[in-house]
C-alpha cells in the first residue's frame, strides 16, 4: 500500500509546506494512476469523488489537478449548477443518479 505522507495528517488547520508537497508529489501522482488502472481492470464497482467546500477557487484547482494527474479517459467529471425546473420536480438525487459512472470508472462530482 502506498503511503502518502502529506495526507496521513490531513486535518483542519494543518498545512503542508511546499517542500513537503514537492517531496511527495511524484509518489502521489504514480499512486493515483496505479489505483485508477487497478480499478479499471479489476473492480466491479465505480468510485465517486465529491469535491466541495467554501473555497471555490481551490475546488477548481483540485478538479483540474485530478485531470492533469490521472488518465482523463477514465474520469467522468460532472459539474452541477442550480437545479433546473425539471430536476426540482424529481427526487433530490435524481440528477446525480443519471450520471453515475460504470463499474471500473471514476466519477467526479462538483457543484458550482
Amino acid at each position: 500500500m502506498l503511503r502518502l505522507g502529506m495526507f496521513e495528517v490531513a486535518e483542519l488547520g494543518r498545512t503542508t509546506s511546499k517542500e513537503e508537497y514537492k517531496e511527495y508529489e511524484e509518489a502521489f501522482r504514480v499512486g493515483l494512476l496505479t489505483v485508477q488502472y487497478d480499478l479499471r481492470e479489476a473492480a466491479g464497482f465505480p468510485v465517486i469523488l465529491v469535491i466541495g467546500g467554501a473555497d471555490r477557487a481551490g475546488c477548481h484547482e483540485v478538479l483540474n489537478l485530478l485531470h492533469d494527474w490521472m488518465d482523463p479517459r477514465y474520469l467522468e467529471a460532472n459539474v452541477f449548477e442550480t437545479p433546473t425546473s425539471e430536476e426540482l420536480e424529481r427526487p433530490h438525487f435524481w440528477r446525480y443518479w443519471r450520471t453515475l459512472p460504470a463499474a471500473g470508472r471514476i466519477g467526479i462530482y462538483y457543484r458550482e
